[in-house]
């Protein structure tokens, strides 16, 4: 329980030292337990190896107080760096997926609404940009911007509603799916909404 409650602190030299020791420890629970917590303290990944860790601590040792925390300070801005990247590329992934998933969905869509008698149609595509599921919304604006593509004009003044509606949508694809349907209607009444989400 010690060793679970210091490990959020083994940046700090002493409890680095302390589960250093630790590794020594006759029970085998103990010392796999330390050598788990100081996982995180080494820039390099130094195994399961207990004589890996103390010949890295020899080292760590001679330092001044200085030249640890400056290496500390190194140590967490490279896992910032390396966390940043990771999730500007999940980020990337997630909205790749997002994209294939409202294409999807816009296909089954716009099959449904064909299937729909013409003087329906419009209602369902309102239901569906009211939706509160983000990727139900994205479909729907998806299937509005093939439709303002095809027929190069306005939607509906129901269905631009609806598309307006969702600049304030909690998910952000959803606003920015809008702002996209909002840029393709091109009508400079709109100029005034969409600079004042570019503001924000």
């Amino acid at each position: 329980a010690a060793i679970d409650a210091l490990a959020r602190h083994v940046h700090l030299r002493p409890i680095t030292g302390l589960f250093i020791r630790l590794l020594d420890d006759a029970s085998a629970n103990i010392a796999q337990r330390a050598l788990l917590a100081l996982a995180p303290v080494s820039r390099t990944p130094l195994g399961a190896r207990t004589e890996d860790w103390k010949s890295w601590w020899r080292t760590q040792e001679r330092l001044s107080e200085q030249e640890w925390l400056e290496g500390r300070v190194e140590l967490l801005s490279a896992r910032e760096r390396a966390l940043d990247a990771q999730r500007s590329d999940l980020q990337s992934a997630l909205e790749r997926q997002g994209a294939a998933l409202n294409t999807r969905i816009a296909d089954l869509q716009s099959d449904l609404l064909l299937a729909l008698p013409e003087q329906d149609r419009e209602a369902k595509l309102v239901t569906w940009l009211s939706d509160p599921m983000p990727a139900i919304c994205g479909g729907a604006m998806q299937l509005v911007l093939r439709r303002i593509s095809d027929a190069s004009g306005a939607p509906p003044e129901s269905v631009r509603a609806a598309v307006v509606k969702n600049v304030e949508h909690l998910a952000p694809e959803v606003r920015r799916r809008a702002l996209q349907v909002i840029g393709a209607i091109k009508d400079p009444a709109d100029a005034a909404l969409v600079h004042d989400r570019l503001g924000r």
